[in-house]
């Protein structure tokens, strides 16, 4: 953007033209083979987080169950479309969590409330908010046999909800 540069009483002050709000990509969330889960993801952003998070959490299949994996894509799109609004959705989920899901998945949901995770989830958090990602969507998809599905089912959910 532009930047102006003012002097005023010996100090200096900077001011830069906001940047564009993101745009959003539209994408379809992807199919999810546990039929409860998948209904589940559904409803994130629509009903109570709690009862929700409780429905998916451990559930699935995978070594991080997809239920799991739909709640850390669902917490990192919150954390990067509303981060001032996200602690308690985050603190909801995580005592979910920590009830019902093992180790690998909790730790990878404390990262996600941070706005954290590998680079490969990330990249493709940034293209659903537009910014350019050639194929990170689609390598996303590729992770694992439903962990990138999963995650972006959640993901796909958290922005709308946000």
């Amino acid at each position: 953007g532009d930047r102006v540069e003012v002097k005023v009483t010996g100090a200096r002050l900077r001011s830069q033209r906001a940047p564009e709000p993101p745009r959003r990509v539209a994408v379809a969330a992807p199919r999810l083979e546990h039929e409860g889960v998948a209904r589940l993801t559904c409803e994130l952003g629509s009903g109570p987080l709690g009862s929700i998070a409780r429905g998916l959490a451990g559930r699935g299949p995978g070594l991080t169950p997809s239920g799991d994996d739909v709640l850390i894509g669902d917490l990192l799109a919150r954390q990067a479309s509303a981060p001032a609004a996200i602690a308690d959705e985050a603190a909801t989920i995580l005592a979910v969590m920590r009830a019902c899901s093992g180790e690998p998945a909790l730790s990878l949901a404390g990262w996600a409330a941070k706005g954290e995770s590998f680079a490969v989830v990330l990249d493709a958090r940034d293209a659903l908010l537009g910014a350019p990602r050639p194929g990170a969507i689609e390598s996303l998809t590729r992770l694992g046999s439903e962990t990138g599905r999963a995650l972006l089912a959640g993901m796909a959910a958290g922005l709308r909800a946000g």
